[in-house]
């Protein structure tokens, strides 16, 4: 299980950089694979040092999607007994009518409110002791009820792409939906009406890095300062071909100013653009609520956590004795 000791690592470092306020959240589906087909022990065990994995990192919610719920709801409930991380609007008791996991959670940050909601797809569910209600209508009470009482509400939800989408059309006091779909791949994040909708890849593959500045303001536009460094740097690259071009030796004269004049035309549109929004950034300046994004891959040269690692290799030798 080298995904995770790994993976808390990467947290930890992409955490220790930065002085602002930060949440870890899971939008689901990973405490099994989601064609695990018949559960084995190993399965079973190897899904409970997930969850206290998670824990150790300091994870502050997970949503529960369908491959969390391969071993059924009450599993979750024994895993998380004081009912800590796992967050579901839908996920009800039958006979009581109540929610078997907390809704959502609220954290604060100074004078700021950020409310946590999640909501589970309404699969087949054997045990009738629970029932999983529509994702849309068990959002609706509570969106009221946040959206009156706390400045921003993200949704971890492992609804589909088009699913989320419309939750974010019908519901615009959502300000991200974090998704954990497992029929798609990394979905950047997409303005859809008000609402940031982002994914990344699953199970420990990679983690996704969403910062937002502004956030009372809650009307997107993508990083100025990013977007106007990137056309910077496109500009100077312009800059060095035609440079080097220009040194070149093998081409013929005729041929080497058709490439030169191709690059120049090239540099002065970039130019004119970064000039354009540097204009809109000032243009814009206090209007806009601004995020950035950036996926980490999981890769095989990061140092795993040590205590991780060893919650795995207890279980690996005790499968071994």
């Amino acid at each position: 299980m080298g995904g995770l000791p790994k993976k808390a690592t990467l947290v930890d470092q992409i955490l220790n950089d930065t002085q602002s306020p930060s949440l870890r959240l899971d939008a689901g589906n990973v405490l099994f694979k989601k064609n695990a087909g018949k559960l084995s022990e190993r399965d079973i065990t190897k899904a409970e040092n997930i969850y206290l994995a998670h824990r150790m990192m300091g994870f502050n919610a997970i949503s529960p999607g369908p491959a969390d719920l391969f071993n059924g709801i009450d599993f979750l409930k024994k895993i998380d007994k004081e009912n800590a991380i796992f967050v579901s609007a839908n996920i009800i008791n039958s006979s009581s009518g109540q929610n078997v996991f907390k809704p959502f959670q609220i954290h604060r940050f100074s004078n700021l409110k950020i409310a946590i909601i999640g909501v589970t797809p309404q699969i087949p569910n054997k045990n009738k002791e629970y029932t999983i209600a529509d994702p849309a209508k068990s959002l609706e009470p509570f969106l009221q009820q946040l959206s009156k009482t706390t400045d921003f509400i993200i949704l971890l939800s492992s609804l589909t792409k088009k699913e989320n989408n419309e939750l974010a059309k019908k519901y615009p006091s959502i300000g991200v939906i974090l998704s954990a779909d497992i029929h798609s791949h990394t979905i950047p994040p997409t303005i859809v009406n008000k609402t940031i909708v982002t994914k990344t890849l699953n199970r420990s593959v990679a983690l996704g890095y969403l910062e937002i500045s502004d956030i009372f303001k809650q009307r997107w536009r993508p990083d100025w300062p990013k977007l106007i460094s990137q056309t910077q740097n496109k500009s100077q690259a312009y800059a060095w071909q035609i440079k080097r071009l220009a040194a070149e030796k093998a081409l013929s004269s005729e041929e080497k100013e058709k490439r030169i004049a191709i690059l120049k035309e090239q540099k002065a549109k970039t130019d004119a653009r970064l000039t354009q929004l540097k204009r809109e950034k000032e243009k814009n300046k206090g209007k806009y609520a601004f995020f950035s994004f950036q996926t980490y891959k999981v890769t095989a040269n990061i140092q795993p956590n040590v205590e991780i690692e060893k919650l795995f290799s207890r279980h690996t030798m005790k499968k071994k004795k």
